[in-house]
């Protein structure tokens, strides 16, 4: 019960920045947040994601990681053009993977994922799925 009640508390969090504001990306990160709201920010998606699912970055984030590390990931990352209209959620995803030393080849594309249209989405969801039947078959 309690979960269920967080939920509109973290949607109303993630939400609560200026109205005019309504695509939460690299824009918005760059020039709509001061260092405290990014901190803010970024500590409330990863209280979010652990209370709905408590040990959900256990496995991904080192426990001696912080929000502020994030933020900085996040500042590098948005920092490139290419990657100012991925939202922020997804760059907070990328930033942990890099932070947590995932394989070069991952986060790249993960990027390129964060960076895709729906179709393109599809395709290499639909790819991704070939792959994961093939090592099954094997």
């Amino acid at each position: 019960m309690k979960r269920l009640m967080l939920l509109p508390v973290c949607l109303f969090c993630l939400s609560s920045f200026s109205p005019a504001q309504t695509a939460k990306n690299g824009y918005t990160w760059n020039e709509g947040l001061n260092s405290d709201d990014k901190t803010f920010y970024v500590a409330g998606v990863l209280d979010c994601i652990r209370s709905l699912k408590p040990n959900a970055l256990d496995s991904l984030l080192p426990k001696n990681v912080t929000a502020y590390q994030i933020v900085k990931s996040l500042d590098d990352f948005y920092s490139d053009y290419n990657n100012l209209s991925i939202a922020i959620f997804d760059g907070i995803c990328i930033s942990i993977l890099k932070l947590s030393n995932a394989s070069e080849e991952k986060i790249k594309w993960t990027i390129r994922y964060a960076r895709a249209d729906q179709a393109t989405r599809q395709a290499m969801d639909k790819e991704m799925e070939n792959r994961k039947h093939l090592k099954r078959s094997k």
